[in-house]
């Protein structure tokens, strides 16, 4: 039998078996494999310190965390608890989110999703009156539902919609309205709602963070770490910090053909600001927005875009950035793009740098749509607001000639966007000046 969680219930229940509120599951995203790798100790401890860190965050609101299942909590307010219903679902739902610290222990990484449906419950209690359960087909409702909700969202049944709304609205959560074309398994015979409700927070409470998906965090923080130093000789000698890099380029002369055939014509804008024709990397990421760097192979084109991604995440941990390997461009990134091929859409562009991005090489094969659409709303209106970095290497190392022609299609779109305030450099071989298309 589930063990009720504290010694009291947060807020009095009725004498009898129903009563009426607001029943929320509080879910663990990614639990099975944390729990697998942390093993059954590390888990025991980690679900204990979930309940109760959720139950001294729900109680205050008047939420009573009544039954854990491991990876979810369970949590009820009955509708004669004082105060606004709605304001305390909707301040449980940011309070969770802003938690995520706390929530996090004994090498488990907390990320949540939560669901919320207000109707009359079958509610179990203990001779205590103390609640252990809800059963009956309204709570069979809500864990059906709990598959439509995604992580860091609240999924609201159209009667909770019902109750929160308007404070929602009000206070500018963003609402997306999901319907559903069949009743959800199990509940044929009971009648349901084909309307549900996913709320995300205001973007006005989030940190710049939050509005990604965890897979671009990860993988942007983990090049983070490999890009501070610069490695000598694999791991036989002492590596050199980044901001020591000793490369120097050339910048071609600013009285060529501006032809927009050649990548040429992209470095050359600004060649009239130096006095010499030499400028440091230090010089190039202060200085410059949008570059082509060609060079031998082992020249350092690569280092010199490390440095960027280095440079523009020690000034703003939150940047929006991108450091895309051309060589882990693979036809089956092609799948997840929208009519790849469409030419002056740096919208489309975006996309498929963060497709390479996220999942380079063969891990194409295990995208998630969700992600890269969320990540991909996200760094689009970055593009718009002129807070976007992207960092292409090694155009000639593109796995086949059509592949590097979509490749060099894409960063055209970008390059030829004016939105002030985003940064683009490539790098390739010279050889593959004159891609062919880009005169187009």
């Amino acid at each position: 039998m589930p063990r009720p969680i504290g010694p009291e219930p947060a807020a009095s229940l009725p004498d009898s078996q129903s009563a009426h509120g607001v029943f929320v599951i509080i879910d663990v995203c990614g639990f099975t494999p944390q729990s697998a790798k942390r093993g059954p100790e590390a888990t025991a401890r980690y679900t204990a310190h979930l309940r109760d860190e959720l139950g001294k965050i729900a109680a205050p609101l008047h939420f009573a965390a009544f039954k854990d299942n491991g990876d979810a909590v369970f949590l009820f307010r009955p509708s004669t608890a004082p105060g606004n219903a709605a304001r305390a679902l909707l301040d449980l739902f940011l309070r969770v989110g802003q938690n995520g610290a706390q929530l996090s222990a004994h090498g488990f990484q907390f990320a949540f999703r939560m669901v919320a449906h207000e109707s009359h419950f079958a509610i179990v209690l203990d001779p205590d009156g103390r609640m252990l359960d809800i059963a009956g087909p309204q709570a069979i409702r809500l864990f059906r539902s709990e598959k439509l909700a995604a992580e860091g969202q609240l999924l609201i049944t159209n009667e909770a919609s019902a109750l929160c709304h308007e404070t929602a609205t009000r206070d500018a959560f963003r609402i997306e309205p999901v319907k559903l074309d069949a009743p959800l398994k199990g509940l044929e015979s009971e009648g349901y709602s084909p309307v549900y409700y996913r709320l995300r927070p205001p973007i006005s409470r989030l940190s710049p963070d939050d509005l990604l998906p965890k897979s671009y965090l990860h993988r942007r923080d983990t090049l983070r770490a490999e890009c501070k130093e610069i490695p000598v000789f694999g791991k036989f000698a002492k590596p050199i910090p980044m901001e020591r890099n000793f490369i120097q380029l050339h910048l071609t002369s600013a009285q060529k053909s501006a032809a927009p055939r050649d990548w040429d014509e992209f470095a050359e804008g600004r060649h009239q600001h130096f006095r010499t024709d030499y400028l440091s990397t230090e010089q190039l990421y202060r200085t410059v927005d949008k570059a082509v760097i060609f060079g031998l192979p082992g020249a350092g084109k690569t280092t010199i875009l490390r440095y960027l991604y280095h440079c523009t995440l020690r000034d703003d941990p939150t940047a929006r950035i991108l450091l895309v390997q051309c060589a882990s461009f693979t036809p089956e990134h092609m799948a997840y793009l929208t009519d790849p091929r469409r030419a002056n859409s740096p919208e489309n562009a975006l996309r498929a740098f963060l497709a390479i991005f996220l999942y380079p090489g063969e891990l194409a094969r295990t995208a998630s749509q969700a992600d890269l659409l969320t990540a991909t709303e996200v760094f689009i209106q970055s593009h718009k607001e002129g807070r976007l970095t992207v960092l292409i290497d090694a155009l000639d190392e593109a796995i086949t000639e059509d592949l590097r022609h979509i490749l060099a299609l894409w960063t055209l779109d970008l390059f030829r966007d004016e939105t002030k305030g985003n940064k683009l450099f490539l790098t390739s071989r010279r050889t593959h000046a004159l891609e062919p298309g880009l005169d187009r």
